[in-house]
């Protein structure tokens, strides 16, 4: 489970869909150790004991599958990533074959793809930056959603 994470879609009980940037702040984002749970300020066989416990909780999540290895999330995202850019890639040749579409109507769909497809890279892209730099910003994704409808 993704622990302070908001929704952005889905049914709500088992479909749940999060924005990727939100689970890549959340995955960066370390709590801040304070007062007794600071290993700084502990006797060394506290820190040790403390240390010890983290690695068995981390342990413990990975196994719960609560906890997800980066490079998972990677790999992962990766696929997806190259799913939708093969199908986009390949959306105008199936339309053409199967739908008979004019070659205008073609051309406009493949500027269609090649903007779409830009636009997910430029926002992955910036996505990823945000999180790496603690950015939480929408920069009115929202706002623009509402305005269009």
């Amino acid at each position: 489970r993704l622990k302070g994470v908001k929704t952005s879609g889905g049914n709500g009980s088992n479909l749940k869909i999060y924005r990727l940037v939100d689970i890549l702040t959340a995955m960066m984002t370390m709590p801040a150790a304070t007062g007794e749970n600071n290993p700084n300020k502990m006797k060394p066989s506290d820190r040790r004991a403390w240390f010890q416990s983290e690695m068995t909780r981390i342990e413990l999540e990975k196994e719960m599958r609560t906890l997800i290895p980066a490079s998972e999330v990677l790999s992962v995202y990766a696929v997806m990533a190259k799913t939708v850019v093969k199908t986009l890639e390949t959306l105008p040749d199936l339309l053409e074959r199967d739908a008979a579409l004019p070659p205008d109507a073609l051309e406009m769909t493949q500027k269609i793809i090649d903007q779409l497809r830009e636009d997910l890279a430029s926002m992955t892209y910036q996505a990823c930056a945000d999180a790496i730099n603690g950015d939480d910003d929408d920069d009115g994704d929202e706002e623009q959603e509402e305005e269009q409808e």
